[in-house]
Parts: C-alpha cells; structure tokens; sequence
C-alpha cells in the first residue's frame, strides 16, 4: 500500500493482507497518515511465504516462456512510468504482461 497524488493505491498483497485482517490494513493507512507508530519487521514465517511467492511466480513465469507465450515483462521503475508501458505493452498484445502497474484514477 503507497500514498499517490493523495490517493491511496493497495498492492495484491496489501489485499491480502485484509483479507486476513482488516486491523493490519488500518495501522498501515494510519502510518501512511502520519500516525507515530511503526511498522514491525516481516516475522521468518512471513519472509519464507514471500519466497515462496516469488519462486512460484519466477516458475510459472518460465512455464509460460517454455511454451512459446509472447511475454511482456514490466521493470519496476516509478509508478506513472510502469502504468504507461503496461498500457503500451496490452496495446501490443502479448499473451502475458507480467508485473503490470495499472493507474487510471479509481
């Protein structure tokens, strides 16, 4: 979860993460507001299902190159940047974008 132009823009993950509890969700929006608390560090248990996450995603990722699908991957760079060429690269029409920024207001 980030704060852009004044709007507050929630990850997959931050989804999930209401999913599991909405209390987590309302001290991130608080800290992002300013509030004086701070966020904890990520428990082992957490760090070890984000590897997880990451290997399955690089995995399937590779699956998908096996098999021919045209792929578009998205660098990270800055917010407005990755949302354009995400809408560049649909445009193009690969069978894949992969880690696409969408940002088109709501």
């Amino acid at each position: 979860m980030r704060k852009f132009n004044g709007t507050l823009l929630f990850s997959a993950s931050g989804l999930m993460k209401f999913m599991g509890g909405r209390h987590a969700t309302s001290l991130d929006i608080a800290y992002l507001n300013g509030a004086d608390i701070k966020p904890r560090e990520d428990t082992d248990d957490a760090q070890l299902l984000q590897k997880q996450g990451d290997a399955h995603e690089a995995s399937h990722l590779l699956e998908l190159k096996k098999a021919g699908h045209t792929i578009a991957e998205i660098e990270r760079t800055d917010i407005v940047s990755d949302a354009a060429r995400t809408r560049q690269e649909l445009a193009d029409g690969p069978d894949v974008v992969f880690q696409g920024e969408l940002l088109s207001g709501r």
